[in-house]
């Protein structure tokens, strides 16, 4: 990796080499660390956001100032799910998706989190749009996902790379002064991964000043600490289409990796044809791109989340080059291959 140390890739084959993992975390995350809480650290488990992950700090011999900040990071997490899910309907974001006026006045946890939503889609020139909860919703994912019925397997088809649409964010505007949010009535917005990284990188913020630290959101990794350039996390990228080993390994020190995934979150459509949660912003139909899953590496989780999901909207070449211009990552192509970029 480049100097600052947010992750380096190792070869896949090293999981494999005789040298067994020292925990396998079972939960959905596409991203799973190996290193084994001790009595030097503290854990604690995260259901939240339709995912599974967990909290684990370093303590560096002050356990009860680490448990007082794990329970705030906990409790900070759980605020932000609550108030950004789509699936309650009293929640701040559902009350802003029925909200028929033009200006809306929101809360600052879904200001901050629009605006950070509005900055992922100017960034990723239009790719990344969490502007299409209606498209989702009309999909059948009006849901947790594992409330959907099971996906039928996929059929071969043709390739394309996503393109900007013109119904999504690019129509609203957020006042974070005054917590003003301006859109047309009646667009709906998922935050979904934007969610997830936003509170990865506010939960990492409060366990920072312990020796070393992790966030895991069911696959969005923010590792931190005061120790974490000296004392890297190995990472085990999780392989889409087999099970018998990952692919591809990463060293996290300081930074941040999130995996977009087409193969994870499928389900049946109300057609009976499979669908996933990725969808092209030009046509609002689920993309196919010829990659079924990015892991991007970025200094903040909610950097990762864009890249890798603008990278997998791309497709192959251009993902590739996207992850290549910034800190690497890897890409899973439709046939199971594996390219691992390394960081510019």
């Amino acid at each position: 990796a480049r100097r600052g140390g947010r992750g380096r890739r190792t070869a896949a084959g090293a999981a494999c080499s005789g040298r067994r993992p020292r925990s396998a975390a079972r939960h959905d995350s596409r991203l799973v660390t190996t290193a084994t809480p001790t009595a030097a650290y503290l854990e604690r488990p995260l259901h939240v956001m339709g995912t599974t992950g967990r909290l684990v700090v370093a303590h560096g011999g002050a356990p009860a100032e680490a448990a007082a900040a794990l329970g705030a990071a906990q409790r900070l997490i759980a605020d932000l799910a609550a108030r950004l899910t789509r699936f309650d309907p009293a929640s701040d974001l559902e009350r802003l998706n029925d909200d028929p006026r033009h200006a809306v006045p929101v809360g600052p946890a879904l200001a901050g989190a629009l605006a950070a939503a509005v900055r992922a889609h100017r960034a990723s020139g239009g790719l990344v749009d969490a502007g299409l909860g209606a498209a989702l919703r009309d999909a059948g994912y009006d849901r947790t996902h594992a409330a959907l019925p099971a996906p039928p397997p996929p059929l071969p088809g043709p390739c394309r790379p996503a393109a900007p649409g013109t119904l999504g964010l690019a129509r609203v505007r957020v006042d974070l002064a005054r917590c003003v949010v301006h859109r047309p009535p009646g667009l709906r917005v998922d935050l979904g991964g934007i969610a997830k990284g936003l509170a990865a990188d506010r939960a990492a913020a409060i366990v920072a000043p312990f020796p070393r630290a992790l966030v895991d959101l069911g696959g969005d990794l923010r590792a931190t600490g005061t120790a974490a350039a000296q004392l890297p996390q190995e990472v085990r990228v999780a392989h889409p289409l087999r099970r018998d080993r990952p692919a591809a390994l990463l060293v996290l020190a300081d930074g941040a990796a999130a995996t977009s995934c087409t193969v994870a979150r499928a389900w049946c459509d109300r057609r009976g044809r499979r669908t996933h949660h990725l969808l092209d912003p030009s046509t609002g139909g689920c993309a196919r791109t010829g990659l079924v899953q990015v892991t991007a590496v970025a200094a903040t989780a909610l950097d990762a989340e864009r890249l890798a999901k603008q990278a997998l909207l791309l497709g192959p070449a251009a993902g590739s080059a996207l992850l290549r211009a910034h800190d690497g990552g890897v890409l899973v192509r439709e046939g199971g291959g594996v390219e691992e970029v390394p960081a510019r």
